[in-house]
This record gives C-alpha cells, structure tokens and sequence, in this order.
C-alpha cells in the first residue's frame, strides 16, 4: 500500500536539514519516517545508510545501505560501500563476496578494468573467496595464482593495467561533429581508399562532392563487379555498392553491404561508423551496438553513441538510450582534461548513483540529448571543463554529466563559465556577482560554492575563502566523499599557510578550524581518502593517530578495525594479530575479530593458537544457539584447508551433532585416511570405530579394515 507522498517528502527535507547541520540522530528519525512511507525508496535508504555511519552504527548503515543495493543492483558505489563496511565489522569473508558479486556484475555489463579492480579487493580480503568464485570463462587475466595476495593495495595499484588512454578532444571544435556530417566524411574517406585515381574529393560543397561520390562509385562498382564475375573483388564490390547505395539514400542495400565489406575486413572504423548510423536510422538499435567495438576514434565513437541513443529514444527503450548518451558524455569529458586528470576524473564518473528509477530516466533521456544535440556541443564541453579544470581538479574533479543530470545544469555551466571568464580578466566582483546569483538557484550545488572560494581567494579574501572550504570539506563528509573531502580540506590549509602535507599537520589544521568535536568522524574519512589515492603510509599514520586520541566508542573500535586492516594490506601480519586481539578484548563475543585472527594464524602458520580461536569461536555459536551457523563455518574452513585435520574432525563431530549421519560418516572416512598418511595410526583407529558405531551401509569394510590396523 502506497505511503503518504506529503509526509515523506516533509520528512525528507527535515532529515536533509538536520543532515546539513550535523545532527545525525535527528536526521536519522527523520529518513525513518520517511522509510516507514515508502520502506522501498532508495534515496531515502540511502540517505539513513549515511547518517548511521556518521554516528558509528555500522551494523544499521549496512542494513540500509544493503536495502539500497536489493533497490537499485547497478548502484555500483553503495555496493563499494557495503563491502568497506563488512570489512569495518570486521567480516572480510562477507566483504570479499560483495566484491565478488561486484565484479561479476561489472564483467556482465563489459566494464573489465572496472571488474578486474573488483576481483582484486576480494583476493586482498579473502584470496580463498576469489578461488572458489573465479571461473576460466570469466575472460579476464587476472587469475589466482597470479595475484600476490601478501601485495599492499598500494602496490597492487602499480601493477593494474593504465586506463585507457584518453584521445584529445577534435582540433577543429567550430566543425560539425554529428552523426550525419561524420557519416559524410566517411564516404568521402572511403572513396578515396578505392578509387582508382586516388583522386581526394575535398570539395566542400556537398551538393558537388555528392555528385562525384555518385559518379565515381557507380564507374568503380561497375569495374568491381566485373572483376567479382571473375572471382575477384568481391569485398571491394561490396564497399563500392555500400558507398553508392548510401550515397543514394538506399538504407537497407547500404546496410547488407558494409556489413559483407565488414566481414571480409575493408572499410575500416569508416565502414563501421557508417554501419552503426544507418542500423540506428533504420531501427535496428542493438544492431548498430554490435558495431560499437570497432570504433577507436574519439569523434567517431561518441557520435555513434549518440546516434544509438536517439535510437533507443525513439524505440522507447529508456534505460539503453540513457546509457548510450551517458557514455557518449563521459568519453567527451575525459578526452577534455589533461592526462594527469584523467583518473580523477574516471573516479568522479564512477562515484554518480547509477539511474533505476523510471521517472528519473525519463527526466535525464531528454536533458542529455539536448546537450548532446547542439551543434556547439564539443565547444561546450571544452569551455566548460576548461573552467571546470580553474575551480577544483585532483580530488576535487566533477563529472560534467553531475551537471547536465540537473534540471538547471545548462544554466549553472554557463555561471560557472562566465565567472570564470570574468574571474581570469581579473574582473573578480562580476565573477561573484555571477556565482551569488546562481547559488541562490541551487545553494546545493557544491562547485558554485567551491568557485565563490576560489574567487574570494583571488580577491584576497582569504579568511572568508578559507571558511568556505571547511565548510564546503565538512559536506563532501557527511556525504560520504571522502576524496572531495581531503581536497577541499587541502586547499583550505594551504590558503591558510598551513604546512599540511603530512595528514596528520592536516588534522591539525582541522581541529585548529573547527575544534575536537568533529575530528574523529573526519580523521576516519580521511584515513580512507589517504588509502584511496595510495598514500598508505599517510592513512597508516591517521589510523594510529585515532586509535591513540579515541578514548570511547564507537570510534575507539573504528580506529582499530581500520588499522588492521591497513596492516593486513601491508602484510605486516604480525602488527594485524595485535591490533585484532585488542579489538576482541572489546568485545568477547564479536566474531569478526576472532575469524580474521584465525585467518592471520593460518597465515602467519601459528596452528595451534589457529586452533584455540576457532575452538573458541564455535563456542561462542554454541552459546548463541546457533549451530547451523557454526556448522556453516567449519564447511567453509575445510573447504579452505582441506588438510587441516583438526577441522575436519570439527566438522565430522558437528555433523553428527546435527544428526547428519551420512555427511559425518563420510567426514570421518575422509579423516581417517588423512590421520593414517600422517603416520597417526592409533588416531585412525579411533576414527574407524566411530565410523563402525554409525553403522554404515559397508560396515563390514571398516571392520575388515580396523582389523587389518590391529584394532
């Protein structure tokens, strides 16, 4: 039964409110009023995710941030999110299966860097996860035995293939850049490939070079066919026709041969190009698509994408339209920035909630096709990057679609735009002028105010530009940002002469601004942002800072479970032991502490005090009443390490315990040949008898067998 509309948005704006203003326990009463409205609204989920991780209720943040992730399964950053926060609760296993789940979802939508990415954190968290889920059909390279599982994150991150180097944006941005005058190009580059002269038709008036195009092919395809009745050509006839019949506005012939021209591998990206167009002019949207991979110059990729999503468009196919302009977008927007950019930038993209909500599709679909559609649209990106780029860059970088995604993004570009402008003509006053006008439509939008900063600054207005940035730092903070965080932080202390390029002079600085209150939240966001842009040393020296300053909980936990974490990546296993033995002795009966204690043992090959935690761990089930769950984790470490004999006489006695008979007798035959090629014969023994006293089917056999050993 639908909720009451009014009440949830009400709640919804009071929660943003108390958000905005740092009371987390506010705002939490707030989204749950709002959820107890529409309990399936994943922004209001969301929303209460945060605001219990701001208050340190990690185990209520990821039950709404799992509700999320049921909600909208392509929201790829809060499936990022639920799996840090199983690692904080210090449940690597559980962690390791979200990114499991992640990269198989990223393989399905052909995002491989992205995957491969994903496949890594799971083997850092559990190398035994990514064995088990890891199948030779995935196509990716990474493999198991590849992966150095003792590598830091840091590390790792120097071995993962470079991103896809991103091409210049065209030199010539006053051209036409759409579909149609690309497609015309491409003929005309075709034709010079086959003509016979070798004659350019750069002749720029189309109504002449249509003409020749006309002429010439017809002349070729004549000669070309000839030459295919003599079973020579056939490829180059099929090129000849597609250009004629294209020329000629023959869709469907045009189609049937650059496909054939395709096949036989002539035309190259041109004949591609052209066949993505007219499979998207007929129709025939996904099999235009097919074509897409061809496609490796940057015009004519990005106008392909936009004629297919005009495609989708028409054909009503929302979700598929949406993710061809978006795509189209974002190869635009990266080949505007400079190289070192670029990374920024891609992290920027894959950091916006992905699309589920129809309403919402249908709202963007129209918005970024008319972006898209201008004729100056490649000049727009440009300017607009370009005072993008002025603003904020490194942490601070914002996809251009987080513009065009709003109903007022066109007009707040161009704000952004002239106020950059103004600000280089050291017209400072019309620059505020601009950006005060334009934060009054939309006092959300965080780059406008990272502008006002950045102009104040030039005006020499330090202390107020300064002030901007803490604030504008502490936002990216309750939202989650930790990266925009660190950057507008960054920038703030350096305008204000601090020497903050250690983390911890940083946090100085932070306190010095805004006092002890807000200093753990921040320190812990930070420790991640540090770890996210491979500062390791950097994030390892906050960890150590919090777990010294936290005197209380939750933070004092936090703190632990990131150093572990941190010394875990890093392979320094024996430091990791001491940090999770302090972090059980807070909490006995928490079992994250004590499982990645069991998996440092193992590591660190220390069997018997391995042994003793899992022992204790099974006790602490057995206290709980839950015997099913013990009984699933002795299954999980035996499939882990089937050699371990202890285990698997765990395992054997928990089945039996269950009343499985069958699974524990054939547990107990398994463990009795292990102890008798371990040279354990009077363990074997005993083994046999048990498996006697169950009475199984071939009974007789043990018996023989126990007689044989002299039992």
């Amino acid at each position: 039964m639908a909720g009451d509309r009014g009440v949830f948005e009400e709640a919804m704006k009071r929660g943003h409110s108390y958000a905005w203003e740092g009371d987390w326990l506010k705002a939490i009463q707030e989204y749950r009023r709002a959820i107890s409205e529409f309990p399936d609204d994943p922004v209001a989920q969301g929303s209460l995710g945060l605001a219990y991780l701001q208050v340190g209720q990690l185990s209520e943040a990821l039950a709404a941030y799992r509700a999320v992730v049921r909600l909208r399964p392509e929201d790829i950053p809060t499936r990022r999110r639920v799996a840090e926060i199983y690692r904080e609760l210090g449940h690597p296993s559980e962690a390791a299966k979200v990114w499991v789940e992640l990269a198989t979802y990223l393989e399905k939508e052909g995002s491989a860097e992205e995957a491969e990415a994903a496949w890594r954190q799971a083997a850092l968290l559990d190398p035994e996860q990514l064995k088990v889920e890891r199948t030779p059909e995935s196509g990716l390279k990474i493999l198991p035995a590849e992966l150095d599982v003792e590598a830091t994150p840091f590390e790792i991150s120097e071995v993962r293939p470079e991103p896809t180097p991103i091409a210049a944006p065209p030199a010539d941005l006053s051209a036409d850049y759409s579909s149609e005058a690309l497609s015309r190009r491409a003929l005309v580059r075709l034709a010079e490939t086959i003509s016979p002269e070798g004659e350019p038709l750069r002749t720029p008036e189309p109504k002449d070079w249509w003409q020749q195009l006309k002429q010439r092919t017809g002349e070729l395809a004549e000669r070309l066919t000839r030459s295919s009745a003599a079973g020579e050509g056939s490829g180059l006839t099929a090129l000849a026709s597609a250009i004629r019949f294209h020329s000629a506005g023959r869709t469907s012939e045009a189609i049937r041969a650059y496909q054939k021209a395709v096949e036989e591998g002539l035309g190259g990206e041109e004949a591609r190009f052209n066949l993505v167009v007219l499979e998207a002019l007929a129709g025939r949207c996904a099999e235009g698509q097919v074509h897409l991979e061809g496609l490796s110059s940057l015009e004519y990729r990005v106008a392909a994408r936009f004629g297919l999503g005009e495609c989708f468009q028409k054909a009503g196919k929302e979700e598929e339209a949406l993710a061809q302009f978006w795509q189209a977008l974002r190869d635009a927007d990266l080949a505007s920035v400079p190289p070192e950019s670029s990374q920024a930038l891609q992290r920027a993209y894959d950091d916006v909630p992905a699309v589920s909500h129809p309403e919402e599709r249908s709202r963007l679909v129209p918005l970024l096709a008319h972006f898209l559609g201008r004729a100056d649209w490649w000049q727009r990106v440009v300017a607009v990057r370009q005072s993008l780029q002025a603003l904020a860059d490194g942490e601070l970088n914002f996809a251009l679609a987080e513009f065009i995604a709003r109903s007022d993004g066109e007009e707040l570009l161009s704000s952004l735009d002239l106020a950059w402008q103004a600000s280089v003509g050291e017209r400072t006053f019309t620059a505020l002028e601009e950006i005060y006008r334009a934060i009054e439509r939309a006092p959300d939008c965080l780059p406008l105010h990272l502008a006002l900063a950045e102009t104040l600054a030039r005006q020499g207005r330090v202390e107020q530009a300064m002030e901007k940035l803490v604030v504008v730092a502490n936002t990216f903070v309750t939202r989650g940002d930790g990266l925009r965080a660190l950057g507008a932080y960054r920038r703030a202390a350096a305008l204000a002469g601090w020497e903050a390029s250690t983390a911890r002079a940083l946090l100085e600085f932070i306190v010095s601004r805004e006092g002890e209150g807000v200093v753990l939240p921040v320190g812990l966001i930070l420790t991640d942002a540090y770890r996210q842009r491979g500062w390791g040393e950097e994030a390892l020296d906050l960890a150590r800072w919090g777990v010294s300053r936290a005197s209380s909980e939750p933070w004092s936990s936090r703190y632990l479970a990131k150093l572990g974490e941190l010394y875990r990546e890093l392979g320094q296993w024996e430091e990791a032991v001491r940090v999770y033995r302090d972090l059980k002795a807070l909490d006995s009966s928490a079992e994250g502490p004590r499982q990645t204690l069991i998996d440092l043992y193992t590591r660190l090959e220390w069997a018997e005090e391995a042994r003793r935690e899992w022992e204790e761990l099974l006790g602490v089930y057995r206290e709980r009443g839950e015997a099913e769950r013990a009984l699933s984790w002795l299954e999980g470490a035996v499939a882990a390490q089937p050699q371990d004999i202890p285990l698997r006489a765990a395992l054997a006695e928990a089945y039996l315990e269950a009343n499985r008979k069958e699974e524990g007798s054939q547990t107990l035959d398994a463990l009795g040949e292990m102890q008798l090629v371990a040279g354990r014969q009077q363990e074997a023994i005993a083994t046999i008898r048990r498996i006697i006293g169950l009475r199984p089917h071939n009974v007789d056999q043990y018996r023989k067998l126990l007689k044989q050993l002299g039992g």
